[in-house]
């Protein structure tokens, strides 16, 4: 087998994740039957059709995911193209909300962005040919993936079940993400009609209102507690003159418990049906 082929394949690999593409295999020179016997002794095992990843290659996060990115990749595609903007495709929806640890989003179908039509030969990839604002675009390790703005709203205009929606917005705000309700609020200006509201920053708000806000009040008040806690307990670093008085404490942790206890009482109702 020509080493030097398999050496510039490698190469190539090493830039995503230690998986190759059948295309790029030509592309160095080495055929179908080298790679077949890099399968059959062990050097590299095949992640879907025409996808492949040397096996001494390190374990990655959501290989199926990127092995799902890599097949839509164009098909000569050079190392140096994978850091580079506009993405030929982005990881989006479900995958998206998977992606970012947010939800109980199947990461299936495999869902992308992509700028040109495609067609793909795999039963488990969705590919939506629409136009993606860079800002729009973060990267998950080195996976340029949809922000959660943009997740959000994709699930939104996909008529994602919205209990499955307000579900990943609070992960987001326990995980202390913190989301661009502006940006929400452009992004979700067509689907705002038909889901009862007047416009994309009246649907932002409530959405943001109802499924993170009182997350994100009840940890300030959570650590307004303890700074509160270290705050009254004489330590060397803190003077006497620093100290709270036992009274002015009472009448504190009393509004906090009783602000705490609101918020409890206000935050949305857990539901975890799920599909």
């Amino acid at each position: 087998m020509g080493s030097r082929g398999i050496t510039a394949l490698d190469n190539i690999a090493a830039s995503q994740w230690g998986m190759f593409t059948a295309a790029q295999a030509r592309a160095v020179e080495v055929q179908s039957h080298q790679i077949t016997s890099l399968v059959r002794e062990g050097r590299a095992e095949q992640l879907s059709y025409g996808v492949y990843r040397f096996v001494s290659s390190a374990e990655v996060a959501d290989p199926d995911v990127k092995a799902a990115w890599l097949s839509l990749k164009p098909e000569m595609l050079a190392p140096d193209r994978l850091a580079s903007q506009p993405y030929d495709a982005v990881v989006a929806g479900r995958t998206a909300a998977h992606v970012h640890g947010v939800g109980d989003f199947y990461a299936t179908p495999y869902t992308f962005i992509v700028r040109k039509r495609r067609q793909t030969r795999r039963a488990d990839l969705q590919v939506w040919t629409r136009s993606l604002d860079e800002s729009d675009v973060t990267m998950a390790g080195t996976l340029p993936v949809t922000t959660l703005e943009r997740t959000f709203a994709d699930l939104i205009l996909a008529d994602e079940d919205p209990s499955l929606v307000d579900d990943a917005m609070q992960d987001a705000a326990r995980a202390g993400r913190v989301l661009d309700e502006v940006r929400l609020g452009e992004l979700l200006g067509p689907a705002a009609k038909r889901n009862g509201y007047a416009s994309g920053p009246a649907f932002a708000a409530v959405l943001i209102a109802r499924n993170m806000a009182p997350i994100q009040m009840r940890s300030s008040v959570e650590s307004a507690l303890l700074a509160m806690k270290h705050l009254t307990k004489p330590t060397g670093a803190v003077s006497a003159a620093a100290q709270i008085d036992p009274q002015t404490q009472a009448t504190v942790d009393d509004l906090l418990r009783a602000f705490s206890s609101e918020l409890a009482s206000e935050a949305p109702a857990s539901n975890k049906g799920r599909k």
